[in-house]
């Protein structure tokens, strides 16, 4: 007979199988070494004192046990209690997969470490001249480049390897490493093109990174988890392990990209704090992934999605540690580090780019998101990912190949109307954000693009439906990863399991209440979208809508006892719960399934961006939030603004981004002055 643990996956022994002590009722025991015989179970089990005493200290133990979560899978604990060897042993193996001739002087660390700031001249002044110039190309042109024999795939990956090395030195930002592979792909790259004088694909050569809940070939996958370190999602002897490979990344390959490394995820205890590289006192910019954040901890504390946000992914991007770079969104966790970190992005709708083979994540649909350098290099991205048909071994997969409807011309501005969202009635923009949405609405209107102003049916309830479709399950995923190395739980996860065990799971009833919410939000969304049309000048509904992708400039780290200093959880959840506020602007667009693109308009100044003195706060919490804002802290943060499409028409949204981003150029090319709209 085997009793087994609620909590555990393998299966604890009889007690009275151990040691051989086995004996059937009634017998007595045998003599041990102490000279006494043990009376028979059954004089135990009848005497007044075990039932009096005995019995109910047990129960209350086994209460005691549960409540402190102390119940976990049967592992040797002498195992458990070297996690932090793990972690080490990991991350000398990871340094030794980084070349000696690319590996920075300690003191040139340190000194990195130490600037406010790494993005641009820092990373710039550390890098030769030839990885320099390849690395600031834009990857269309590398491909011309490459199909022209001007460069080879060894030259871009070798480049592209060498910067990411450095980021990683200077910023913890890789997982993974998988520069030999890179190179040994770029290699075969290089042998096609000789052996038939053509690339492989439309992303020939073009060196990418990707969130760690992607599977590549040759390469392990932790997630940011110590007890999936050297397994397959935590499974020992799995044939799976560093021979799995996620769909998106095998058509990838047959496109001729080359994947070199993959990107931290949450607040590990592998990497820990991910920074921001355009200002080191900010988070990269998410709810638990990468960073600790004010935000995160109260995404945790009211039940919102634990989700692994993108931070070290978007940080590589403003890097320029690789071309182009993917992550998963479920709550703006592309969108909102990517306007962050100054890089381009699309969200996508669900259904259209696959996760097959990726890691499991919360229960809300995942989409896989893009992040780089360009509106361009997203487009070029997404079009060849399309071209390799993904629904045809993936049928969550929506069929619906890139139509070319906009290829070559965009369409007239005349007759094209856009939706603004100047704030969404509850917060208002931090002033930088503002100033954004400002330049935006001057271009547009120099370009002579009709705006139509947007108040859109309310996103106050879109933290309650989000949060009960993205964790309904409890978070028992979670809970099962970490208990398999024991290792210590960060803040926002203490806040998840408050009693150290598994939350409960949502009813079924309860669950589809939800969704029926969602739907009806959806219904009102679209129902409004429809109406826009009253409003227009051309008698159609507006093509898109821009908005904030988050009303805050920034968000500022929070130090806790994983970083050396102690740590408040109220208050924390109490300053968090302000800034999660605004974070439905992107959070919305889940639940509504709607594509966007961020687009970098400007950055955050603080001799321009003063709050207002004649502000007036839309709600109490709006003017709580506005108090967050600092602007000597927030100096120097990149501003972005998301433009808004219809659900699954990214192809449209791109073709208006393009509209929006040539305004934009064309308004700076003026000599407007963006410090002052």
């Amino acid at each position: 007979m085997e009793l087994t643990s609620p909590y555990a996956h393998e299966s604890v022994p009889n007690w009275r199988d151990l040691n051989g002590l086995h004996q059937t009722e009634g017998d007595e025991a045998r003599s041990l070494s102490l000279g006494f015989t043990l009376p028979s179970t059954k004089s135990i089990a009848l005497s007044p004192i075990f039932f009096i005493l005995v019995l109910p200290f047990s129960l209350l133990l086994i209460v005691f046990i549960r409540k402190r979560g102390l119940l976990f899978r049967y592992n040797s604990l002498a195992e458990k209690s070297f996690w932090r060897d793990t972690v080490e042993k990991k991350l000398a193996a990871d340094k030794e997969k980084i070349p000696k001739h690319w590996r920075l002087d300690p003191e040139v660390i340190t000194w990195a470490k130490e600037q406010p700031k790494v993005a641009g001249q820092v990373i710039e002044n550390l890098l030769d001249d030839e990885t320099r110039l390849i690395t600031n190309t834009n990857p269309r042109e590398l491909i011309g480049q490459m199909s022209q024999g001007k460069l080879s795939a060894i030259q871009v990956v070798s480049a592209f390897c060498k910067r990411a090395a450095y980021c990683h030195q200077i910023c913890d930002l890789l997982l993974e490493i998988g520069f030999d592979l890179a190179l040994t792909q770029a290699k075969e790259c290089d042998d096609y093109f000789k052996n038939h004088g053509k690339l492989i694909g439309e992303l020939h050569g073009l060196p990418f990174t990707m969130k760690d809940q992607f599977h590549i070939e040759g390469m392990p996958s932790s997630a940011g988890y110590i007890g999936w370190i050297g397994t397959f999602e935590g499974k020992l002897d799995s044939e799976k392990y560093m021979k799995s490979e996620s769909l998106l990344v095998e058509q990838l390959k047959s496109l001729g990209a080359i994947p070199i490394g993959k990107s931290a995820i949450t607040n590990n205890n592998i990497l820990g704090y991910a920074v921001n590289p355009h200002n080191r006192n900010l988070s990269t910019g998410g709810s638990s992934g990468g960073t600790k954040t004010v935000l995160s901890i109260y995404v945790t504390a009211i039940g919102l999605p634990l989700t692994k946000e993108n931070q070290g992914e978007a940080a590589i991007q403003a890097l320029r540690g690789s071309c182009f770079g993917f992550g998963t969104d479920v709550g703006g966790s592309v969108s909102i580090p990517a306007a962050y970190q100054g890089v381009y992005s699309l969200k996508p709708s669900t259904g259209r780019i696959s996760f097959r083979g990726g890691v499991k994540i919360v229960a809300m649909p995942a989409v896989i998101g893009i992040m780089g350098p360009s509106l361009d290099a997203l487009q070029s991205v997404f079009k060849s990912i399309l071209s390799t048909s993904p629904w045809i071994r993936d049928q969550v997969v929506t069929r619906m190949p890139w139509q070319g409807l906009y290829d070559g011309q965009l369409p007239k501005r005349p007759d094209l109307a856009f939706g603004f969202l100047e704030n969404d009635g509850i917060v208002t923009p931090h002033p930088p954000v503002a100033r954004a949405m400002r330049i935006i609405k001057k271009a547009m209107e120099m370009a002579e693009i009709e705006l139509v102003g947007w108040y859109p049916p309310s996103n106050s309830e879109v933290a309650n439906i989000h949060g009960a479709l993205a964790r309904g399950d409890g978070c028992l995923d979670v809970w099962e990863a970490l208990e398999l190395s024991d290792e210590p739980m960060t803040p926002e996860l203490e806040l998840t399991f408050p009693e150290r065990r598994p939350v409960p799971s949502m009813s079924v009833v309860d669950y589809q209440s939800f969704v029926v919410r969602m739907v009806a939000f959806r219904e009102k969304w679209n129902d409004y979208w429809e109406s826009s049309f009253e409003r227009t000048t051309n008698g159609h509904p507006v093509e898109a809508i821009i908005s904030p992708v988050t009303p805050h400039a920034g968000i500022k780290r929070v130090q806790t006892k994983y970083s050396g200093e102690k740590s408040n959880i109220p208050s924390l959840c109490l300053n968090a719960m302000l800034i999660f506020l605004g974070s439905a602007y992107a959070t919305s667009l889940n639940v509504l399934d709607y594509p966007s693109i961020g687009i970098p308009i400007t950055v955050a100044d603080q001799h321009i961006d003063e709050i207002d003195p004649k502000f007036k706060p839309l709600t109490s919490k709006d003017a709580e939030v506005m108090q967050t804002y600092d602007p000597g802290e927030f100096h120097g943060c990149p501003i972005s603004i998301q433009l808004i499409g219809r659900r699954q028409d990214e192809e449209t949204l791109f073709a208006m981004a393009k509209i929006v981003q040539d305004a934009v150029d064309k308004l700076k090319s003026t000599g407007v002055d963006f410090l002052h709209c």
